[in-house]
């Protein structure tokens, strides 16, 4: 499969008027002029959290979702999805909806499961086991290192990742996912309920096309002042094989 990968343009501006520039003095303008470059460094790096988040919190969707459309016109070839992952599928997607690679074979990586140490070991069988064949259906190496969670889920992670014996065992067995996993809380995500293992820095690229840029100019028709800030980035699934998802919306 060729993957494409799209960038946003996302923007923010104000205008100051002929009359407020005039009369503010000079110090206090310049701290309102700070105030509003605080804010869209704050707003920006909001807007990437959740942009990024969105890859898992929408990843499960059956009909897909904007922020895997990669079409842009004139540029990608037609039938590049817009809403699901490269290869026409869920970024996450269960076994009733499996994807079919290039040597026949067919594959999922989405769960309906809790996170416990049994169903972490599911997750995680599935991915090192199961998924580790390439396009080509060929054995390749994946071994995941992070473990995905919501705040919600934080105690129930330490729990699974940290705990020596199987909480409420009856025999004390020893937890076999202890340090498994490192685990990692996102406050970005929405599900409450949901876990991703994955490989960090694989799978998922994040395009940083543009740092934001602020730009400040006076309209000589009116006067008036103008401040506005542009960034572009953009996300893009480039191997769905090195993450597994678990407990998904899928609508």
């Amino acid at each position: 499969f060729t993957v494409y990968g799209k960038n946003r343009t996302f923007a923010d501006g104000v205008e100051f008027t002929m009359e407020m520039v005039a009369d503010t003095p000079t110090e206090k303008l310049a701290n309102i002029m700070q105030s509003y470059a605080s804010g869209w460094g704050e707003g920006i790096v909001i807007k990437q959290e959740s942009f990024a988040a969105d890859v898992f919190n929408k990843g499960g969707f059956t009909s897909g979702h904007d922020v895997f459309d990669a079409s842009v016109t004139g540029v990608t070839p037609a039938g590049v999805p817009t809403a699901l992952c490269y290869d026409g599928k869920p970024f996450f997607n269960l076994s009733n909806n499996t994807r079919a690679s290039k040597g026949g074979g067919t594959y999922y990586n989405g769960l309906a499961l809790a996170l416990s140490s049994a169903n972490l070991q599911t997750a995680y069988n599935l991915m090192t086991v199961t998924n580790s064949r390439d396009e080509a259906d060929k054995k390749i190496a994946i071994k995941p290192d992070v473990l995905l969670v919501s705040p919600s889920l934080n105690f129930t992670s330490k729990v699974v990742l940290e705990s020596e014996h199987i909480v409420n065992s009856a025999n004390n067995d020893v937890n076999v996912t202890r340090n498994l996993l490192k685990p990692l809380e996102w406050h970005y995500l929405d599900d409450a309920d949901a876990f991703y293992i994955g490989m960090k820095g694989k799978g998922i690229v994040w395009q940083n096309r543009q740092q934001p840029l602020i730009d400040f100019w006076q309209d000589e028709t009116n006067g008036s002042y103008y401040a506005k800030v542009i960034a572009r980035w953009g996300i893009r699934v480039q191997n769905w094989r090195y993450w597994i998802g678990s407990n998904f919306a899928t609508s």
